[in-house]
């Protein structure tokens, strides 16, 4: 079989159960894979173009690393802590820090010393520095968004997932 044939895409979905009004579904056209399998990611081709409404619309890519400081927002469906095993019904989404990839890089050796690679220049952390414990994405929260309204002209945009 085709390996488009194993995806089906849902936008706009807020609600895992049921079917939503403001959900669109999508087969795929097309897949392509990222040479580097370092990069678990893929770009899909819809079969079709999606409807833009107030949940659906498309974001920019961003093409600068957050200053220190700013802050950016995290969503999707995963757990509500590392030792929980529920997940939520309805999306979530929490506004985090952007540390700096210095402050981020001392923090993993500090304090998660069985991480098994030191982090690269294409990895970025965020999380929330105000409270006792580093908290942002949680298990499940993988190949969501983390997205920020750009400093400058205040439009939402990519800066990764």
């Amino acid at each position: 079989t085709n390996v488009r044939d194993d995806f089906t895409v849902i936008l706009g979905d807020l609600i895992r159960t049921g079917v939503q009004p403001n959900e669109q579904r999508f087969g795929v056209h097309f897949v392509h894979f990222h040479p580097n399998s370092k990069y678990d990611i893929a770009l899909l081709l819809l079969n079709r173009s999606p409807t833009q409404s107030n949940v659906i619309s498309p974001i920019r890519l961003s093409n600068t690393y957050p200053g220190i400081g700013e802050r950016a927002t995290v969503s999707g469906w995963g757990r509500f802590s590392s030792s929980s095993s529920s997940s939520p019904n309805s999306l979530l989404w929490r506004e985090i820090d952007l540390p700096t990839f210095w402050w981020c890089h001392q923090y993993v050796q500090n304090n998660l010393g069985n991480y098994q690679t030191s982090l690269s220049y294409d990895e970025l952390c965020g999380g929330d520095l105000t409270s006792t414990s580093y908290a942002g994405a949680c298990h499940g929260d993988s190949g969501g968004p983390l997205a920020r309204r750009n400093p400058n002209d205040g439009q939402w945009e990519l800066l990764g997932i």
